[in-house]
């Protein structure tokens, strides 16, 4: 990927361009740097050419391996004081990992091996090896990986970009909020190709933060909320839609198997109701609901 130093010193900023095509033409997209509360230099931009939503300039690789070490460089300071942990939101997530290895009983066999992108507290590690799985994990920050160590999981640290394990290692390849947060996504997804088994299959699930129908309403209506500004305003560095996150797979490789959007929140049960009803079926056709989970597989 090429970069090159954004605004200010260019050990804390960097410009990247799309990860489709090379292109860095952009366009600002203004609605998503005002929802995200950035400070310049950050700020969301589209590719002219992909509609790939991402951040540029965003937080250089010396911050995000600082960060990933538990520090947080005094440049990010107005965004919090504390660099994120992700442990205890991974750990609450028990349950929705046991419902999803129940699916993946369906085309998977017990005793095969699969790797848990950004593992975290390895909760998801623990349920598939409960189910008999050989389950391994990489990870990044150091919270998660103590917390495997402690609990004997097969962890290692390592970024998605440069996955330590040989050719045709794995049957299947998780990935829970992780594509989001990474330096290059189209590298990572072209590292899952090469450790899957022909005929293997990779989970992905990530928001659909700006591709969502509310946002594409708000947006139009131009009462696009701003969040308050803290660590989650920077910790995502690509904001894929359905045709992204389909393109993401498909240069690497993959054929899709299922695609589909989940709405995070219930429909309320008073007036609002009818209307939250009426824009998830709108969203059946454009933009969809604010999680997106894809299942894809390796030719074989």
């Amino acid at each position: 990927m090429n970069r090159k130093p954004g605004v200010g010193s260019s050990n804390w900023f960097e410009e990247v361009t799309c990860i489709f095509c090379g292109n860095s033409e952009t366009e600002a997209f203004d609605s998503g740097t005002y929802h995200l509360n950035l400070l310049p230099p950050l700020s969301v931009v589209r590719c002219k050419q992909c509609d790939l939503l991402y951040m540029s300039p965003r937080p250089s690789a010396t911050i995000r391996n600082e960060m990933a070490h538990g520090k947080l460089p005094p440049t990010l300071e107005p965004y919090d004081h504390q660099p994120p942990n992700y442990v205890p939101a991974s750990m609450s997530r028990a349950a929705l990992f046991e419902k999803r290895w129940q699916w993946f009983e369906t085309f998977l066999h017990p005793g095969t091996f699969v790797l848990d992108i950004g593992c975290s507290s390895g909760i998801f590690l623990e349920i598939g090896k409960r189910k008999g799985y050989q389950t391994f994990g990489i990870e990044i920050d150091v919270e998660g990986l103590k917390r495997n160590l402690r609990n004997q999981q097969r962890v290692v640290q390592a970024f998605a970009e440069e996955i330590p394990f040989s050719e045709a290692s794995f049957h299947l390849v998780h990935a829970h909020h992780v594509f989001e947060h990474l330096a290059d996504p189209l590298k990572a997804a072209r590292e899952v190709f090469r450790i899957l088994r022909p005929g293997g299959f990779l989970f992905i699930e990530v928001p659909n933060q700006f591709g969502n129908i509310m946002f594409i309403r708000d947006r139009i209506f131009h009462r696009v909320p701003q969040r308050k500004r803290s660590i989650r305003s920077i910790h995502h560095l690509y904001f894929f839609t359905r045709k992204t996150l389909v393109k993401l797979v498909a240069h690497a490789g993959f054929n899709v198997c299922v695609l589909q959007d989940n709405y995070s929140w219930p429909i309320p049960k008073n007036w609002r109701g009818f209307f939250s009803l009426g824009t998830r079926i709108i969203g059946s056709w454009i933009g969809g609901g604010d999680r997106l989970k894809l299942l894809a597989r390796k030719p074989e």
